[in-house]
């Protein structure tokens, strides 16, 4: 039985359904779309790039501006460490994740 073959998704989008997805990325007419379905494609790749950082633990996601004061002593190691950690978006569950998601 042969391998089953993924197919692009964002030319499935737009109506061609055969086009596999192996060696195409490059070459898809779709692949900058602002559609909306093309866009809904980029924001799941975007979550699921982020929860893979969040499981494996090698999250490298940009600080909640928000969160970090201007007035860091920079000295305190310590308190510096704490406001870096607790900047960070916190580790993925059912209600933090639905929050991450509609801020993409």
């Amino acid at each position: 039985m042969p391998k089953e073959q993924y197919m692009c998704q964002l030319c499935a989008n737009h109506g061609v359904f055969n086009q596999p997805k192996k060696g195409h990325k490059q070459k898809c007419p779709h692949r900058h779309c602002p559609c909306s379905l093309c866009a809904l494609n980029t924001k799941r790749r975007a979550l699921d790039q982020i929860e893979r950082q969040l499981k494996n633990g090698t999250s490298n996601l940009p600080m909640v501006p928000t969160a970090v004061t201007n007035k860091i002593d920079v000295t305190d190691f310590a308190s510096l460490t704490t406001t870096i950690s607790a900047s960070r978006i916190p580790e993925a569950n059912h209600m933090e994740y639905g929050k991450l998601l509609n801020s993409i």
